[in-house]
């Protein structure tokens, strides 16, 4: 009895070691409607399983992000964006590939998901 406690205690001690460190900013391009792309940034921070921080979209406009979760390599979060006085809430998951972010963002109400990359800023 007594291993298999001490074993569960380890595992569960070294699931936070195994996640993918997101923290600092992050840049890319978001495809829009109209076949072009606009220049996207993110700042995360982490703290435990907890993501935070701001979304740094088209014409400077810096969004807290709400909602965030870490597990592994994976990360959700959402931002909530005021389009000609209605709030919308846009969700994105992301999941580490090598260096690349690849993020997956929903607008609420909108079937359609838009996939995208991000890199570390300065890599």
């Amino acid at each position: 009895m007594r291993t298999i406690f001490t074993f569960a205690l380890a595992a569960m001690l070294a699931v936070p070691a195994l996640a993918a460190d997101f923290n600092g900013k992050w840049k890319g391009a978001l495809p829009s409607r109209d076949g072009n792309t606009r220049d996207v940034a993110f700042l995360f921070h982490v703290e435990g399983g907890k993501l935070t921080g701001q979304f740094m979209g088209p014409m400077g406009r810096e969004v807290a992000i709400s909602d965030g979760k870490v597990e592994g390599d994976a990360i959700s979060f959402a931002v909530s964006l005021d389009f000609n006085g209605s709030m919308v809430k846009v969700r994105y998951s992301g999941k580490l590939a090598g260096e690349d972010l690849k993020m997956t963002m929903q607008r609420d109400g909108v079937a359609r998901a838009v996939e995208f990359s991000l890199k570390r800023a300065g890599s």
